[in-house]
């Protein structure tokens, strides 16, 4: 046996540690006079205390000597991006909007929406996913605003899906809905719509600070605020039996207001609770706001005691088992005017386009060769597969990874990220769940 090169040992309190395998997400906490028999052979631990050598086995944090942990690993990595019975298909009606928020990097235009001649191979690409015997498809608009043009753009897109999909029922195909927008043109009229047939429907709404410091962000062309309209529609959503992924973007200009924004989802019942996942992101161009840490941090632990699903930028790190939509084999991004993309979080430029749409609803790729090989390129850089982390990070993403240098980070985590990401895990799995079988005492 050997130790496996994807263990982190932290300390928990002045009595004990514990240590994290990144394969097998277990834990294994030990009194702290055990500590230096980690630094020893496995025989030697055996030998030592059987116990505990038995635990850190168990956990996977002992591993057979013949193992090639790294050959493992990416081998598992590639087959998670290969989701053949799933197609992942994102449509951008418009890269428009109706708000002009200072951080959004698209490039707004009212001329930059989707043709009925684009909507038509949209369709007709979407009757050869579905031909293709797939077993879910998931359809996401995203933009721009996608809400902008609804009636024009997106029903007539749900409308041919709907049809499609009821004349192959027999099938039984999963489809669902999601929509990336800033909730403020959600409409009775378009809930009415979504509900009509049982499918999946979720949002992805942005809240960018409390009332005050969000309206100075998120502003009609009239200058009215946004804020009461974006909250009053989420909860249509969700007592709607709609899922709301509320994302709040925080900065140093608002992280003291986040907190208040609790207040006003204090009318929800429980039930209505339970479909609204809270995620706190600071602001990509935000550098630096670590006078301010606690403040987020207090504000997260109190929307933890409201809500059962709160993540922030520590949470839910698990891009391995659980890849970048950009990174699955079976996913493309379709902008307004029929150019394909594989991501979201770069502008889509001519520069950037991958592929374009047929006349016949085919994608016609401009470099397969650059496709097939991009989203198994984080699987080739060292320094990601050697990090005590890989197996729960993967190394990020492929479009990160294709950008930065083969020796730096893609996600630039220090030893600091890495180990706060793990103590998170285990404020996850153990503290949140009182009973959980991946821990293990040992004194």
């Amino acid at each position: 046996m050997k130790h496996s090169k994807y263990n982190s040992i932290l300390p928990l309190t002045k009595r004990t540690s514990m240590i994290y395998n990144a394969v097998t997400e277990k834990f294994v906490i030990f009194n702290n006079n055990l500590k230096h028999l980690l630094m020893s052979s496995p025989d030697d631990i055996k030998n030592a205390v059987p116990s505990f050598y038995s635990d850190l086995k168990n956990g996977g944090m002992l591993v057979e000597d013949e193992m090639n942990e790294v050959e493992q690993m990416v081998s598992l990595g590639k087959k998670y991006c290969d989701n053949s019975s799933t197609f992942n298909l994102i449509i951008n009606p418009t890269t428009n909007c109706n708000f002009n928020c200072w951080y959004c990097y698209e490039t707004h235009s009212s001329h930059a929406r989707m043709a009925v001649e684009t909507i038509e191979k949209v369709g007709m690409f979407v009757n050869n996913i579905i031909d293709k015997d797939i077993k879910s498809l998931k359809v996401s608009f995203f933009g721009g605003e996608p809400l902008l043009y609804y009636e024009n753009i997106v029903r007539p897109i749900i409308d041919s899906i709907r049809k499609k999909t009821t004349e192959t029922e027999y099938r039984k195909l999963n489809v669902s809905y999601h929509f990336t927008t800033n909730g403020y043109l959600v409409t009775d009229q378009l809930i009415s719509h979504l509900s009509e047939k049982s499918e999946t429907k979720s949002f992805q709404i942005t809240l960018d600070g409390h009332r005050e410091k969000h309206n100075k962000v998120r502003f009609s062309a009239s200058g009215r605020g946004s804020y009461d309209r974006i909250v009053s529609n989420i909860k249509k959503l969700v007592c709607n039996g709609m899922n709301v992924g509320l994302r709040i973007n925080f900065t140093k200009e608002n992280a003291s207001s986040i907190i208040s924004i609790l207040d006003d989802f204090n009318d929800l019942d429980e039930e209505a609770c339970k479909l609204i996942n809270v995620d706190f992101q600071k602001v990509w161009q935000e550098n630096n706001i670590s006078d301010d840490d606690y403040v987020v941090e207090n504000a997260v632990s109190a929307f933890r005691e409201k809500f059962r699903c709160v993540s922030d930028h520590y949470s839910h790190v698990n891009t391995f088992r659980y890849p970048c939509y950009a990174d699955l084999l079976n996913e493309c991004v379709v902008n307004y005017n029929g150019d394909v993309y594989k991501c979201t979080a770069r502008d889509f430029i001519p520069e950037n386009r991958l592929g374009y749409l047929s006349d016949t609803g085919e994608i016609v790729w401009d470099d397969v060769e650059f496709v097939e090989s991009r989203s198994c390129s984080r699987f080739d850089k060292k320094i990601c597969k050697e990090c005590r982390i890989f197996p729960i990070c993967g190394g990020g993403c492929s479009q990160l990874s294709v950008e930065s240098p083969d020796d730096v980070c893609p996600k630039h985590r220090d030893e600091l990220d890495k180990d706060n990401i793990i103590l998170n895990k285990f404020y996850e799995h153990v503290v949140m769940r009182k009973e959980n079988h991946n821990v293990k005492d040992t004194f």
